[in-house]
């Protein structure tokens, strides 16, 4: 990886408008910037992206420069997703507004936008539209069901298709345990999945155009065909079975022994599914009585089991730091990593040397680190050029290098309001 200005990616020479908002279509245009394509994120003027203000944590304030009541900089979600990229404030109510996106992709590569289903098509600016200035352009749209069935219209957020697919079913605390009921992930997992899925159809899409048939096509990218396709091998067994899987916390869905064993100062998520490794952690734990227990002789006997033997395991572990055992189970072959805090996380030494935290100097911080893009490449690595935007930083610039807009030009769109 490399935060060099001109290191070429793969996807160098490429431009992409995003109209997108909050999590999942940014995620996307900034992993294809990350590659190294020329990003133009549209917002609307005065307020911009949604997630410049979501809570609770905020990038120092910047004398001068937009921000919630000027009190307060960017929210740390919008720093997540939104490097390599041009911030242009535009009213795409306004008709001129619009016109400036038709110039724009007339030259472009990729639009992403996530608007509600149909929402594009009346400013002008949808597929049917678009694909006639611009045969060549590839044209994904991000939406919660799709743009097509009887909920396409409906508005939608992570967790409520953390809830439709069936996660939350098979995350938390089993029934007729205490606290037992569906939870959700910590993090807005179904809008990363998406973001991961647009940003890998546009690339195919590319490809195709490329190489293939010359010409660009629609992408409908949706949170719950994502989030449904997520829960994979959990989705797959009820395919099979016609039985939905049940809660079963931190321990998997009955692939054997798997969960989290507690030490002395903190827990270990341990996963011994298979009999080398049960083998393995029973002698670790000092428990090698287990190993030929007909109990569990199978992954399927202790995966019925599980919580037993994780307590088992725990009252041996309690007299443990959590990093020595984990260090120990590892080098006895089983899987097992202590549950950190983010901090352990970005502290830990595999971490340190995988780079997973990278400097990116921001105006409103100058010693600003970044997450690390996961793909790695040995020729062409991703780039880190450009700090999140401020709000409507690059209108002017690109106004005028890509539409060759004069300086009256575009002070008459800022007096009507259209920037």
């Amino acid at each position: 990886m490399t935060t060099e200005q001109n290191q070429p990616g793969i996807l160098t020479g490429k431009r992409v408008i995003e109209l997108g908002r909050v999590l999942a279509a940014p995620y996307a245009a900034q992993f294809l910037g990350d590659l190294g394509a020329d990003v133009i994120k549209f917002e609307r003027p005065g307020k911009g992206d949604d997630s410049r203000h979501y809570a609770p944590v905020y990038m120092p304030a910047i004398p001068g420069a937009a921000g919630l009541a000027g009190q307060r900089g960017d929210a740390a979600h919008f720093i997540s997703v939104n490097r390599n990229k041009k911030s242009v404030t535009l009213d795409l109510g306004h008709p001129k507004g619009q016109d400036i996106v038709r110039r724009l992709a007339a030259t472009a590569d990729v639009l992403i936008e996530n608007y509600k289903t149909g929402a594009m098509a009346k400013f002008g600016l949808g597929y049917d539209d678009l694909h006639q200035i611009n045969p060549r352009l590839v044209y994904c749209s991000v939406t919660g069901y799709g743009q097509d069935g009887p909920y396409a219209k409906r508005p939608g957020f992570d967790p409520v298709f953390q809830a439709m697919c069936g996660l939350m079913g098979i995350t938390g605390i089993a029934d007729g345990k205490p606290g037992a009921g569906p939870q959700r992930a910590g993090i807005n997992l179904t809008d990363i999945v998406t973001g991961q899925n647009a940003a890998m159809a546009i690339i195919a899409a590319l490809y195709d155009r490329d190489l293939r048939s010359g010409k660009g096509q629609r992408l409908d990218i949706s949170l719950l065909d994502s989030s449904v396709a997520m829960m994979s091998h959990a989705a797959q067994q009820y395919l099979v079975s016609g039985v939905s899987p049940k809660r079963h916390p931190t321990m998997g869905i009955k692939s054997g022994m798997s969960g989290m064993v507690h030490c002395q100062d903190g827990p270990v998520n341990v996963v011994a599914g298979r009999d080398d490794a049960f083998a393995a952690t029973c002698r670790v734990m000092g428990r090698e009585d287990l190993i030929g227990d007909e109990r569990f002789k199978t992954q399927a006997g202790r995966g019925d089991y599980n919580q037993m033997l994780l307590d088992l395991f725990s009252e041996h572990a309690r007299e443990r730091k959590a990093l020595d055992l984990c260090n120990e189970l590892n080098k006895a072959g089983v899987p097992a990593g202590v549950v950190n805090t983010l901090q352990q996380t970005f502290d830990d030494p595999q971490s340190r040397h995988r780079g997973l935290a990278v400097p990116l100097p921001h105006p409103a911080k100058a010693d600003l680190n970044v997450i690390a893009n996961p793909l790695r490449f040995s020729d062409t690595p991703a780039t880190y050029r450009l700090p999140p935007p401020m709000l409507g930083q690059h209108t002017e610039e690109v106004l005028r290098d890509l539409l060759g807009m004069d300086a009256a030009t575009i002070a008459a769109l800022r007096q009507e309001k259209v920037i």
